[in-house]
């Protein structure tokens, strides 16, 4: 299966051959999905931290804030995975069905997924990563007697200053690389699934993913103005 990530082409061409199967597929997004959403549990363990220092807050209140902020990012994570499976898979339908694509929405949805391994790898990266940059992250300081409004403002400044950290930097660049390596395997994955040309599929592939990667890094470039003017 890795020969996906080698010989993207000769991978699809052999899959034709053989059913629809969304198993393996379905796998692969979960676990990229559930490997990114690691990153920001461990992000949220570190707002965890000075919640408990919050004394207007009950225990149960308390329990249930924690198991929203950092279990709920995790589980949150997979369930986006799985939409943007989905919409991905939609996109590029629509966009072939334009050149003439013909072939299942079942089989598009097969081959994105398999598309999608760079991720797993991505997850790990941002894992560690992240790893680093939560042992420099320091807990926002919250009053004891801070309401609903104040808690929420802290956490928004506090979430942006890590966005500002050096190493969320990197980890946003290094997403972006990820996904131009899912998009180089998506290109063959769409000339396959919907018997196209090379051309036709690059340009069905590289028109959204293209704008994707044209707004992360406007966002990319628009933290490290707001960072180099502190």
């Amino acid at each position: 299966m890795l020969s996906v990530l080698t010989d993207p082409n000769d991978f699809f061409e052999r899959r034709m051959e053989r059913e629809e199967r969304l198993g393996i597929p379905a796998f692969i997004v979960l676990l990229g999905g559930a490997l990114g959403g690691v990153s920001t549990f461990l992000i949220m363990s570190v707002l965890v931290e000075s919640l408990s220092e919050i004394q207007a807050m009950s225990e149960v209140a308390y329990g249930a804030f924690v198991s929203v902020m950092t279990y709920g990012s995790l589980f949150s994570a997979v369930i986006i995975s799985l939409i943007m499976w989905l919409v991905v898979a939609a996109v590029f339908y629509g966009i072939s069905a334009i050149f003439g694509g013909k072939g299942s929405f079942k089989r598009m949805l097969e081959f994105v997924g398999y598309g999608c391994i760079p991720m797993i790898f991505g997850g790990i990266v941002a894992i560690a990563v992240t790893l680093q940059l939560v042992q420099t992250l320091t807990p926002p300081q919250i009053p004891a007697g801070a309401s609903p409004e104040e808690l929420s403002q802290i956490i928004q400044e506090w979430s942006i200053d890590v966005a500002r950290q050096p190493l969320s930097q990197l980890s946003s660049a290094l997403s972006i690389i990820f996904t131009i390596w899912c998009a180089n395997i998506w290109i063959f994955a769409v000339k396959h699934a919907r018997g196209i040309t090379t051309k036709n599929a690059l340009l069905t592939v590289g028109i959204p993913v293209g704008a994707y990667i044209a707004y992360a890094l406007w966002q990319l470039l628009g933290v490290l103005v707001s960072a180099s003017a502190l």
